[in-house]
């Protein structure tokens, strides 16, 4: 056994696993597997008017959740405070050593910042360039990475989800708005930063049409979104069997369809993902929408390999996505990631090399 793998047996991050029936030639060799609850991660999702909290092991199993809500006029200061304060119980009522715990992914609704630190706009808050990884830092002596909840729920698809053995995954969220991610494998990324947000919900679909929260006219998220769908179904809060299945039945559905069918076509020709995974109310869409979406989606794709291999896919999170998102964000800064990158990325790794 190498020294290297027996610090990290007696470390308690590997574990030995049975090999029972394996013939070699030579030494025996010793397999092993990751521990995945040497290492635990916190995950935290900041959207409108609530906050998701998830424990997970480094395999993202979820272990404890909580959640609470918050009026939008809250200062940040006090949001911070009160996330700090339900993180902290939390982690006490898992009953871990502190020490277990990595640091905190962290993702809102908005643009950040390439370091992973400042939320630097959000259109459902007014908020701007927050340093809510700096400030979330301070109240729990803990590192944190900030990241989009769009791309960081893509990247839990990519690494964890149904979109683990692809090479570039698109996830697409319907809520309040259309949100929208991609990521990349390591080998096809030359930076720490493996997901990046997309702002399909904001590409104009009618010039002349309703007017859009992030200042432009007519963009999709104004005709194909939880709002402005459940306005022309007349319906005062989502139907029971579903915001797309109820819409499949009416005469407004194949417009609005026809407008995001579009949008997706030409956002594959443009960054060539494996698979489209579909979440928010797309993820409780009947298999006939996800059928009929393939279908037609693959002739306006014009790179026939791409045409080949492409899929779209229900995700592999209904329940507390951003949270998710949030706490594989973390991972990926703090366990998978380059060590020396991912030290950098927190404040504390910046201020020891005097950054």
């Amino acid at each position: 056994m190498s020294k290297f793998a027996a610090e990290l047996l007696n470390a308690d991050i590997v574990r030995e696993i049975d090999a029972t029936g394996r013939q070699a030639v030579g030494r025996p060799s010793i397999d092993l597997a990751l521990n995945p609850g040497t290492f635990l991660m916190i995950g935290a999702h900041i959207t409108i008017g609530r906050v998701e909290i998830v424990l997970t092991d480094s395999l993202m199993t979820i272990f404890e959740s909580d959640h609470f809500e918050f009026d939008l006029e809250i200062k940040v200061d006090d949001l911070i405070a009160n996330l700090a304060g339900k993180i902290d119980a939390l982690i006490a009522k898992s009953g871990f050593q502190r020490s277990r715990f990595r640091g905190v992914g962290l993702t809102v609704p908005g643009a950040v910042d390439d370091d992973g630190r400042v939320n630097l706009f959000s259109v459902f808050s007014q908020w701007s360039n927050i340093a809510f990884a700096d400030l979330l830092e301070e109240q729990l002596n803990l590192p944190v990475t900030l990241e989009h909840n769009a791309a960081a729920i893509a990247l839990a698809e990519s690494r964890f989800g149904a979109g683990r053995d692809k090479e570039r995954v698109l996830y697409v969220y319907m809520g309040g708005g259309i949100g929208a991610g991609i990521t990349y494998s390591r080998e096809r990324s030359n930076s720490l930063r493996r997901c990046r947000q997309v702002e399909l919900g904001h590409i104009v679909v009618n010039p002349h049409g309703a007017h859009c929260r992030c200042g432009k006219d007519g963009c999709l998220e104004t005709l194909f979104s939880e709002g402005p769908l459940l306005k022309s179904l007349g319906c005062p809060s989502v139907p029971e069997e579903g915001l797309i299945k109820a819409l499949m039945q009416t005469d407004i559905w194949l417009a609005r369809y026809e407008h995001f069918l579009q949008i997706l076509a030409t956002s594959s020709i443009l960054l060539l993902p494996d698979m489209i995974v579909l979440g928010g109310h797309f993820g409780t869409a009947p298999d006939a929408f996800f059928k009929k979406l393939e279908r037609d989606l693959t002739p306006r794709v014009t790179v026939p390999q791409h045409r080949a291999q492409l899929s779209v896919v229900r995700t592999s999170y209904l329940d507390e996505a951003g949270a998710v998102g949030a706490a594989c964000a973390g991972l990926e800064q703090f366990i998978y990631g380059d060590p020396l990158l991912a030290h950098g990325r927190s404040r504390q790794g910046r201020e020891s090399r005097g950054g």
